[in-house]
């Protein structure tokens, strides 16, 4: 079957078997998680002022990616807004991240207790 709900063009999915879900963004920044398995709407992750650049479902935690310009959202599988990395921790001080647009994300996989997990970006630049 088909998922309909986008009004305009898909620019990111994102499927996971493990948790039963795909994750879709568009070109107006609209994200939406869907029911693999029932082929159906779950919910409206969020409504973001710019196109959606990057998707992903975490294989463990289940926990959406999203990524748009030059930052990361992270959101439970619930709904709830995690984290922005507009921000990150170096040498023990919180600094703003000045970074150019993003291509890609992906997110190392170790124990969901870990806090060296880390997530790891591409950009226009050439830059990771």
């Amino acid at each position: 079957g088909s998922l309909c709900g986008h009004d305009t063009g898909i620019t990111s999915l994102a499927a996971s078997r493990d948790h039963g879900v795909v994750l879709s963004g568009d070109q107006d920044g609209l994200v939406m998680l869907w029911d693999l398995v029932k082929c159906r709407h779950i919910r409206t992750v969020c409504k973001l002022e710019t196109p959606i650049l990057v998707t992903d479902v975490h294989v463990r935690t289940g926990e959406l990616v999203i990524g748009i310009q030059r930052n990361i959202l992270l959101w439970s599988i619930n709904g709830r807004l995690i984290g922005i990395s507009e921000h990150c921790v170096a040498h023990g001080e919180v600094v703003r991240v000045d970074v150019p647009e993003l291509t890609c994300a992906t997110y190392s996989c170790g124990d969901d207790w870990d806090e060296d997990n880390v997530f790891v970006t591409g950009h226009v630049d050439g830059s990771v």
